[in-house]
C-alpha cells in the first residue's frame, strides 16, 4: 500500500505531500502554521499541463487528484503520475526542503506517439490576502479581477464579500516571483521569467484567481513556464523555489517594507 502522506521537516518549516491526491502539497509551514488551504474545495497546491483549452474541466483526473506513486524518499520526496489517457502525459514531481526553503521540480514526459506542445503550470490555493508580483506591464485585458499599481508592482486584494463570481487576473511580464501575504504568513514562489511569445496560448505568465464564495474563501496564485513542443519521450523539466516568513504587519498595498523582505527573501536564495 503506497505511503498517502509524505512529510519533510527542516527546523521550524515542515513540507507534507498526499500521494493519494494528485501528489498536492497540502502544508508548508513554518511553527505550525500552514500557508496552504485546508478544508475548501480545492486545497493545497497542485500541477497542471497548459493551455487549459489542450483538455477542457475538471483537469485530468490522472495528473490532478488521482493517485501518484512513490518512487523515492532519498534526498526529498519523488512522486510520479500514471500515464494521463487524455494528454498522454506522465508527470514527475521531486521535492526538497532545506535552509527554509523548497526547491519543486516538476518534470512533463510525452508518452504518446505523437508530438505535443504544453507549458507547465503550479497552481497553489490559499485563503486569500493580498498577492503581488512586479511587472512594468498591465493585465491582460481578458482579466476579471482588478489590480492595483504601485511601486512597479500590481498588486491584488481578496476581498469576497464584494464579489459577484469568481474572478481570474491574466499578467505577462513578471521579474519572476510572485508572492502572497495572508494571516501573517508571507509566501514567495520565484521561477523562471516566460517572455510573452512563449506563454500558452490563452493563458498567462502569472495567473491569480479569487473564488467568489465568501464560505469557502480561497485564492489561487499560479504561474507558468515556457511552452515547448515535446516529441514522443521527450520531457519538460521546470523548477520553483518556495520562500516561507512570518510578517504579522497588516497586507497593504504599496508596503516597502514588505517588498524590501521579498526583494531580501530573493537575493539570499
Amino acid at each position: 500500500m503506497t505511503e498517502r502522506l509524505l512529510v519533510l521537516e527542516d527546523g521550524i518549516y515542515k513540507l507534507v505531500l498526499d500521494a493519494e491526491l494528485g501528489g498536492h502539497l497540502v502544508e508548508f509551514s513554518i511553527g505550525g502554521r500552514n500557508a496552504l488551504a485546508t478544508g475548501k474545495p480545492e486545497i493545497g497546491s497542485t500541477f497542471w499541463p497548459s493551455p487549459q483549452d489542450a483538455w477542457g474541466w475538471p483537469p485530468p483526473y490522472a495528473l490532478d487528484k488521482g493517485p501518484y506513486s512513490v518512487d523515492s524518499r532519498d534526498n526529498g520526496i519523488h512522486v510520479s503520475s500514471p500515464v494521463c489517457p487524455q494528454t498522454k502525459l506522465r508527470v514527475w514531481k521531486h521535492f526538497q526542503l532545506l535552509g527554509g526553503y523548497v526547491t519543486a521540480t516538476y518534470v512533463m514526459r510525452n508518452c504518446g506517439d505523437k508530438p505535443v506542445q504544453y507549458a507547465p503550470w503550479e497552481i497553489t490555493r490559499i485563503g486569500g490576502g493580498v498577492t503581488f508580483y512586479e511587472t512594468d506591464q498591465p493585465v491582460l485585458p481578458r482579466s476579471t479581477g482588478s489590480m492595483t499599481y504601485s511601486h512597479g508592482v500590481a498588486w491584488h486584494i481578496y476581498r469576497p464579500d464584494q464579489q459577484t463570481q469568481h474572478e481570474k487576473v491574466f499578467g505577462n511580464g513578471s521579474r519572476g516571483w510572485l508572492a502572497n501575504l495572508h494571516e501573517g504568513l508571507l509566501l514567495v514562489k520565484q521561477f523562471d521569467p516566460v517572455p510573452m511569445e512563449s506563454v500558452a496560448p490563452g493563458e498567462a505568465e502569472v495567473e491569480i484567481y479569487a473564488h467568489g464564495d465568501i464560505h469557502n474563501a480561497y485564492i489561487e496564485m499560479e504561474q507558468q513556464g515556457a511552452y515547448q513542443l515535446m516529441p514522443t519521450g521527450g520531457e519538460i523539466r521546470w523548477r520553483v523555489l518556495w520562500h516561507l516568513r512570518r510578517w504579522e504587519d497588516a497586507p497593504s498595498v504599496g508596503n516597502e517594507s514588505l517588498l524590501g523582505a521579498v526583494r531580501q527573501i530573493l537575493t539570499r536564495s
